[in-house]
């Protein structure tokens, strides 16, 4: 079974072999050359993602604003209702849903 844990792992290394880990800063010449043509870093997290995903008025304008706002609303409670459980608990209340 692949561990959560594990593939971020996987993310970190492929970040650091390909010096994408250093967009977050701002400062270096890649992040500096892709922030000119209007590049932005993508989220790490899902609450970084929903926060996002909130404040974005196209996204808003494509679904509406209701869509948006149910979205947002059950993915922040299914965060709160996983928060705290072990790897083993998550795949079994996945596995319940899906």
């Amino acid at each position: 079974m692949i561990r959560f844990d594990g593939y971020k792992k996987d993310i970190r290394f492929w970040s650091k072999k390909h010096s994408i880990s250093v967009l977050g800063c701002g400062t270096s010449p890649i992040a500096l050359q892709l922030k000119e043509r209007g590049y932005t870093r993508l989220p790490e997290s899902l609450p970084e993602a929903l926060n996002l995903l909130g404040r974005s008025k196209e996204t808003k304008t494509w679904f509406g604003d209701q869509f948006v706002d149910v979205y947002l609303k059950h993915k922040k409670g299914e965060l709160a209702f996983l928060a705290g459980k072990t790897d083993e608990e998550l795949y079994q209340s996945y596995e319940q849903v899906y």
